[in-house]
Order: structure tokens, then C-alpha cells, then sequence
């Protein structure tokens, strides 16, 4: 920032002026005040400096609330523990220390009750609750809720009984209990309607739409979502919308009508996308809005000490030469902070640009793979439907034997036109982020066995025998629906591509702290050169089995996502010198952790 210099009669003037016109944060401020205080107007200055610090440094925000607790407790002042402990329930919160996060909350409302404050103990109640939910230890954060819910009902708050009923349901949603979900749901929609709060009932419409959709009330489901929608459209709540969109995708994902599945999730995507971008704009805004206010006060600041120069001059002309030293120290110290600023908002313009650079590279990427997507996807319909005619056509002609063959060939094309669509709905979900990663510990014997079961029929068809290397106490930490589908996509290769009377293996060893698993076939294997177009979606490359089975490649691009989604690495190995007889698919996966008595 430019300081306005005023010429006054002599050079201490001059250092006088600038002196002035030096600038402080408020924070600086406080600190300095607070060396010559002690007792409550300390515990105030503390407070203030926690509260400011909140907004911008966690780590000083704990400091400062842990002295005020401190000296709090030995003054046994309640409002000053009340304080200090909410903020540090809060600060370690957000540091992701969870445990010294509910210590600090439990003191809050341990403090409340002391002091019979009933609107603070359903504070500290929620906050609990939202703790406990961030932790996924649903239980107790519905019992921390429904503390809170009994006292917004006490208070007679109708907004926060609702908002508490509706977090809730959500946690009973998670819990996969979804008719107490629907209760509490309901409940939040009642109170809505009766607040006429039409952002409240959108929102509870499309939260019961979804617990319909779950349960398979189809047509309860899609009267609500309608509902809402025509809500979100009328008082323009893009967010809720958008939601609508996504629940609706999900559900026509689930009645397999891929058609309005598709629909509905170019909808959400582009909704969502909008959302990003405008978000982006408006963080740039933000900051712009933050410099020239910064700027602003500072002005005002200056202005105002000069204002107040000729009250400060007897002072000021016995300490110049000390001052003027000083100011050259805070002028270099102000300089630096500038260009420190200045650096940071000139990072942040290079990473938005990068990031849209990115963006315009992932969306080039895209565009080629849907192209190549699309060809499979009209050469697998378009077989479908030459089967279809012929049959159609030449019925009457056909013997019982070349019909019983021709339905066969139609059951294997309407398979492979389905699994070719499976992926790339997961494989758009992935894309979107619309899908969540849910780790759990499971036994990957167990899983293995279980979706060779699914496969019993294509392997007694080509008599390939599968051979399983797996110990039984192998456990696996990561998330169980994505690495069935890595499971599936790698085991239906194996049996693609292996000859008849063959065999593949699957096994699983320990290899620098991670779980290494390897799927083994005997089959016509990959060329070098085929081998790094894998796992690449602006690349085709599938080719046919060895009873020529079809395939688009989709699958080992969703076997990479999955995977890396859960923190592994995939790749492929060849099984001799040559590099061309069978294949080796190789990933890794992290161990379940076990508990041990120390």
C-alpha cells in the first residue's frame, strides 16, 4: 500500500508522519495489550485473540483458548471455561483430532449444566452429535441428537426441531434403517409445511423420495421427487435439484432402465458442474472482495492516525531516533507481508489456470473415449438386433436345433450389451465423483469363492478349471463393492481369454506391508505393444476371446479407477519370455489392520 506522507516543518516531522501512518494487525494489537493485563480483562484480550485466530490459524486458535482455560479454571470463572472449551471442541475439529474434540465438547456441556444454560447445553449436545456422525458412530450421535431434539421442543424452536429431525433420519438412512428414516423424514416435512419453509420441503420431499427408491416404492418415490423438483424450480434451489437428479439416476440405474438413467445423470452432471465453476468464481471474488477490504481499512487507518499527529508530536520528537529505526524494521516487515500476499494470490492464479488446463485436457481425453465407446456400443446393439431380425424373419424356417442355438447366441449378446453398460455407468459415476468410497474390513478368500460362484456356468461351458491360492485369514481393508467389480471384470477376462481345458489362478501373498494379488490365465496372452494401451480410455484396444467372446476394454479402465480409489496399484506381467502366451494381472490392496494388546 502506498502511505500518504504529510510535509510538516522539520525532518522529525517527516519521521513523526510515517510513524503514524505504520499499520497493525489486530491481532498484533491485542498481543500487545494483552503483556500488561492480568484477571478478566486478560481472559477478555484472550478471547478476543482466539476468536479472531479462529478465522485463520487453528493451531494459534488452541494456544490462546488453552491459556484462557487455563487461568479460567484457577479463577473458577464459568463463562470463560464455557468459551475456551467450545472453541477448542471446535479447533481440533476441524484439525481432524477427533478425541480431544469430544474431550473439549463434553467439558462445554458439562460447563452448560453447571450453569443451567439450557439453549448452550443443546449446543454442546449438537455439536456432539456431529462429532459422533463425522466418526460414523451413528448410534451415539442419534443419542447426542435426540438430547438436542428434547430441548429445541422445550424451547418450542419449530426451525431446529425440524433441522434436528431431518439430521436424524440421515443418520438412520446411513444406518440402512430407512423406515425410521422415513418417520423422522416425515416428521421434518410436517413442521416444514407448517413453517411454509418451501426450501424445507423440497429438501424433506426429495429425502423421502429417496427412502422410497430404496425400499422399491418406485412410484412413491417418483411422486415425491417430482414434487420437489417443481419446489426447486419455482424458488430456483439449484442445490436440492441437483440432488433430485442424482437420486433419480440412481434409481432408474437400479430398475435397469439405462435410457432414463442416462437421462437423469446428464441432468445432475451438468447441474453439478455448474455448481464447480461458479464456486471457483466466487472463491476469486472472495479474495479480490478480502484485498481491497484489507486495503480500505488500512487507508482509514492511516488516515485516522494522521488525524491524530498533533496530539502525538511532544512524544514523538524525544523518541525519533529511536523510532526511525523502528520504522525501517516495520516497513520491511509490511513489505514482505505485501509480496508474501502477493505471492500467494499470483500461486492461486497459476493453480486455477493449471487446473483449466487440466480440465480442458481431461475433457479432449473424454471426447475421444466416448468416441470409441460409442463404436462398441452400436456394434454390440446393432448384432443384437441382426440376431434379432433373422430370427424374427426365418422363425418358421428354423429347426427346434438352429433356434435353441440362435436364442443362446441372443442370451450372450444381450449379456455382453449389458455388462459393456454396467461399466460405463460406473465408470461415469467415477468421473463425476457422484460415487463415495465406503472402506470396510472383509476376507478376500470369501469374496473370491463367492463371485467364482457367479461364474460356475462359463467355466463347466469352456471346462476351465479356477485354482484359488488364498489363505483363509487374508483380510482386506478397502472399499467391498469396488473390488467385486475389479474381481469380476478380472476373472471374466481370465475365462475370455483362456483356451478350453485350461486352467487360471488366483492368489494372494504379503509384499512390503501390502496385500498382492495376482489373476493368472493360460490363454493367447498380450503382446508388449497391446499391453501399454491398457488402463488408457483415449486408446482402444479389446480383442476377442478365444471362443470369440466380444469386449470394449471399459472394464480394466474401471479395475485402474477402483483401485487407485482405494490406494492400490494395478498392472500387468507377462508369464514367459516371449510375451505372448498367457496373461498376468497383478494389484495391490491394504491389509486389515488387528488390534494387539499392548
Amino acid at each position: 500500500m502506498i502511505k500518504r506522507i504529510k510535509l510538516l516543518l522539520t525532518f522529525f516531522f517527516i519521521i513523526t508522519s510515517v510513524i503514524a501512518s505504520a499499520s497493525i494487525t489486530k491481532i498484533d494489537s491485542l498481543l500487545n495489550i494483552l503483556e500488561n493485563n492480568d484477571g478478566i480483562k486478560r481472559m477478555d484480550i484472550l478471547h478476543q485473540i482466539t476468536d479472531e485466530y479462529m478465522n485463520s490459524s487453528y493451531e494459534d486458535a488452541i494456544k490462546y483458548a488453552n491459556e484462557l482455560l487455563s487461568l479460567a479454571e484457577e479463577k473458577e470463572h464459568l463463562k470463560y471455561i464455557d468459551l475456551a472449551s467450545s472453541y477448542l471442541g471446535e479447533a481440533y475439529f476441524y484439525l481432524d483430532e477427533i478425541e480431544k474434540s469430544i474431550e473439549f465438547f463434553e467439558l462445554f456441556l458439562e460447563i452448560n449444566k453447571k450453569q443451567n444454560d439450557i439453549d448452550g447445553i443443546g449446543s454442546a449436545y449438537n455439536n456432539l452429535g456431529i462429532v459422533y456422525r463425522y466418526i460414523e458412530k451413528h448410534e451415539t450421535a442419534i443419542q447426542y441428537y435426540l438430547e438436542s431434539l428434547s430441548i429445541k421442543e422445550k424451547l418450542k424452536d419449530s426451525a431446529g426441531i425440524s433441522s434436528t429431525q431431518n439430521n436424524i433420519g440421515v443418520l438412520y438412512f446411513h444406518m440402512q434403517n430407512y423406515n425410521k428414516a422415513l418417520d423422522f423424514y416425515t416428521r421434518s416435512y410436517e413442521l416444514e409445511e407448517k413453517l411454509n419453509n418451501k426450501s424445507g420441503i423440497a429438501t424433506s420431499l426429495l429425502n423421502i423420495g429417496e427412502i422410497h427408491s430404496y425400499l422399491n416404492n418406485y412410484n412413491e418415490a417418483l411422486s415425491c421427487f417430482n414434487r420437489s423438483i417443481n419446489i426447486c424450480e419455482k424458488i430456483d434451489d439449484k442445490n436440492t435439484l441437483e440432488g433430485n437428479y442424482k437420486c433419480l439416476f440412481e434409481m432408474y440405474k437400479r430398475k435397469i432402465d439405462f435410457q432414463k438413467a442416462l437421462y437423469y445423470n446428464e441432468l445432475y452432471t451438468k447441474l453439478r458442474n455448474d455448481r464447480l465453476n461458479q464456486e471457483t468464481k466466487n472463491e476469486i471474488a472472495e479474495l479480490e472482495v478480502q484485498y481491497e477490504t484489507k486495503k480500505k481499512e488500512k487507508e482509514i487507518e492511516l488516515l485516522n492516525k494522521e488525524n491524530k499527529l498533533g496530539k502525538t508530536i511532544i512524544i514523538i520528537l524525544v523518541i525519533s531516533s529511536l523510532a526511525f529505526i523502528f520504522l525501517l524494521i516495520l516497513l520491511y516487515k509490511q513489505g514482505s507481508a505485501k509480496m508474501k500476499a502477493l505471492d500467494l494470490l499470483s500461486v492461486r492464479n497459476n493453480k486455477i489456470t493449471e487446473q483449466s488446463k487440466t480440465l480442458e485436457k481431461l475433457n479432449n481425453t473424454k471426447d475421444k473415449f466416448f468416441s470409441l465407446i460409442s463404436h462398441d456400443l452400436k456394434g454390440a446393439i446393432g448384432g443384437f438386433l441382426s440376431q434379432t431380425d433373422f430370427l424374427a424373419e426365418d422363425f418358421n424356417c428354423l429347426s427346434p436345433e438352429d433356434t435353441h442355438e440362435l436364442i443362446i447366441r441372443l442370451k450372450q449378446s444381450s449379456k455382453q450389451l449389458y455388462e459393456l453398460l454396467e461399466n460405463l455407468l460406473e465408470w461415469s459415476q467415477t468421473q463425476t465423483k457422484s460415487i463415495k468410497i465406503n472402506p470396510e474390513k472383509f476376507n478376500l478368500k470369501i469374496l473370491v469363492d463367492s463371485i467364482l460362484s457367479m461364474y460356475k456356468e462359463l467355466l463347466d461351458d469352456k471346462i476351465i478349471v479356477s485354482i484359488v491360492k488364498i489363505e483363509p485369514d487374508i483380510n482386506v481393508f478397502a472399499d467391498l463393492n469396488m473390488i467385486s467389480t475389479v474381481f469380476r471384470n478380472l476373472i471374466a477376462n481370465a475365462i475370455k481369454f483362456s483356451y478350453p481345458n485350461s486352467t487360471f489362478t488366483i492368489k494372494a501373498i504379503f509384499s512390503n506391508n501390502l496385500i498382492q494379488v495376482e489373476i493368472s490365465d493360460e490363454g493367447a496372452g498380450i503382446s508388449k505393444k497391446d499391453r501399454q494401451k491398457l488402463f488408457k480410455i483415449d486408446q482402444s484396444f479389446s480383442n476377442p476371446g478365444t471362443n470369440s467372446e466380444s469386449g470394449s476394454g471399459l472394464g480394466l479402465i474401471i479395475c485402474k479407477e477402483f483401485i487407485e480409489m482405494n490406494q492400490g496399484k494395478i498392472w500387468i506381467e507377462s508369464n514367459n519370455t516371449n510375451q505372448t502366451k498367457g496373461s498376468s494381472f497383478k494389484f495391490t490392496l491394504k491389509p486389515a489392520k488387528t488390534l494387539t494388546n499392548k
